[in-house]
């Protein structure tokens, strides 16, 4: 599902271009005998996790790399536009060529919300605006989010730039106990905002030893000890990172196993309630044995 998605978004990228192209000629500062595009895609969520379901949204932010914003393309007829709204344009043309009501439907619903500042931020800015946000500006969260990111589309001057900037970012040097104490908050306030568990039902992604849980503890991990470790930062799904947690003895060789195994069964009852169009709500009595041993890990590791 995430290969598809992949390949759905180069699609609509390279078209977009070519449509800008042809519209306002090639941007300000790219040399025309070798032109390239360099319009970024980061997947955030579950397509940055390879981690999609059936009726996933799209997590993604947009960036363009190697270009001033302030330098202008320009067209045949002479007319100039800036690469900054040039920019932003394209990324706007992607967005209504994804959302477009066809006869089958939509190919995805998408979600930009996570770009610098939020919804009052630009839809598509500058790689250097972007690392000097998260540099600066972002919050532990966006760190976690960071964690889980890849670039999607982009060719390969932006994608090595953009990978260079995460694995350097995620190894600095952090204090374990901070990181700690962050994660923890934000996963109360999490719980308490977004948990539809009841006393009959269980929420299978924000209730205690779901999923949700698990993934704060491998972004927990990635954020304290990439300093000392940066191989755990090499991927951004949850189970190849558990799989480095282990080799790297931050936990135990049973509690990764009990991990990989709880969160491959959760996310498979996901994918079976999306086809069936239900939430991910299941009895009380549901997963006991792995909702147990979720909550174990997490007191033993932060509490």
């Amino acid at each position: 599902l995430t290969w598809i998605a992949e390949a759905v978004l180069n699609g609509v990228v390279e078209f977009a271009w070519q449509l800008m192209l042809g519209k306002n000629g090639l941007p300000g500062g790219l040399d025309p005998k070798k032109p390239r595009n360099p319009f970024l895609v980061l997947g955030y969520g579950k397509v940055g996790g390879i981690e999609l379901g059936y009726g996933s949204d799209l997590d993604i932010v947009m960036l363009y790399e190697g270009l001033s914003p302030s330098a202008s393309a320009t067209n045949e007829r002479g007319r100039q536009l800036e690469n900054s709204l040039f920019f932003v344009r394209m990324g706007q043309k992607i967005i209504s060529l994804i959302t477009t009501l066809m006869p089958a439907g939509v190919l995805y619903e998408v979600d930009t919300r996570l770009r610098p500042n939020g919804a009052s931020g630009m839809m598509v800015t500058d790689f250097e605006s972007y690392k000097s946000y998260i540099e600066n500006k972002a919050w532990n969260w966006e760190y976690q989010a960071l964690t889980r990111v890849r670039a999607v589309v982009g060719d390969s001057h932006s994608r090595e730039a953009f990978d260079a900037f995460k694995q350097s970012f995620l190894q600095r040097a952090r204090d374990k106990e901070a990181v700690k104490q962050e994660v923890v908050d934000m996963r109360i306030k999490m719980r308490e905002s977004l948990d539809k568990s009841t006393e009959t039902l269980f929420d299978l992604k924000q209730g205690v030893g779901g999923i949700v849980d698990i993934e704060f503890m491998v972004q927990y991990l990635v954020l304290a000890y990439a300093h000392e470790y940066p191989a755990i930062t090499e991927f951004s799904d949850n189970i190849r990172i558990l799989e480095t947690i282990a080799s790297l003895g931050l936990l135990k060789p049973e509690q990764v196993e009990q991990l990989t195994t709880v969160y491959k069964t959760y996310r498979s009852k996901y994918h079976r309630v999306a086809l069936q169009n239900d939430k991910a709500i299941v009895e009380q009595t549901c997963y006991l044995q792995e909702r147990e041993a979720v909550r174990t890990i997490w007191k033993q590791l932060m509490e």
